[in-house]
């Protein structure tokens, strides 16, 4: 072995010996396989993959069967026939905040998960008629509470998911909308995430960030802003 190796060649014999006195004293590394080991976890993947697509098939006909149960239930229902009289119609259908309040339960039989800005809520749902089990606010942080007020309402429960770090309330609902609104300083103004993380006792934080398959280009906003 030339000097210049000696060190190197002398770490690797003396860490085979190490592995070879180890694998001797363990069974099971001894009987140990790579290539069968590596064909059994195939085998897993395959399996719970399989197990996955099961359980989703399971579920969509669940689902299936207690919207046609439900649907079934409400046949002599005069919101169920007024929205087939809308379905049947190729024109002048009636306005979809009336849709929504004459056909509400068959709507909701069909469709129970709805997704809607706040101003949608507030200008196709009449007060009192729908109910919802879960209600999820997403980008929480940009929200004000008196914008949030009337989907909470509407729920059993609240899920408000946000981050304090991002935007605060901004103008974007209201512009939407087309209502004329003046320039404001907004930094300081309160959100629904800001109310509930004062108010709710089982907050949750992510341990993981998932729009980045490298962990390094998060690395450094997760050490400064996030407490790791």
């Amino acid at each position: 072995v030339p000097y210049g190796d000696l060190a190197r060649a002398f770490e690797r014999s003396f860490l085979e010996q190490w592995l070879a006195e180890t694998v001797r004293r363990r069974p099971a590394l001894l009987g140990f396989q790579p290539l069968s080991h590596e064909q059994r976890l195939a085998e897993f993947r395959e399996l719970d993959r399989r197990v996955l697509r099961e359980n989703r098939a399971v579920l969509r006909s669940s689902l299936r069967g207690r919207v046609q149960e439900r649907l079934r239930g409400l046949r002599a229902d005069a919101g169920w026939q007024f929205l087939q009289g809308q379905m049947a119609r190729q024109r002048g259908h009636a306005a979809l905040r009336r849709t929504m309040s004459t056909a509400y339960e068959a709507i909701q039989a069909i469709k129970p998960c709805f997704m809607m800005s706040p101003l949608s809520i507030a200008q196709y749902l009449k007060p009192r008629s729908m109910k919802f089990d879960l209600i999820v606010m997403d980008v929480a942080s940009q929200l004000r509470p008196e914008d949030a007020v009337g989907a909470i309402a509407r729920g059993g429960q609240l899920v408000v998911v946000g981050d304090p770090k991002q935007l605060p309330p901004t103008n974007f609902f209201r512009e939407a909308s087309g209502i004329n609104v003046e320039e404001e300083t907004v930094a300081d103004e309160e959100s629904i995430l800001d109310q509930t993380l004062a108010i709710m006792r089982c907050s949750r934080r992510l341990k993981w960030h998932y729009r980045s398959r490298h962990a390094s280009l998060i690395a450094f906003s997760n050490k400064e802003f996030y407490d790791g």
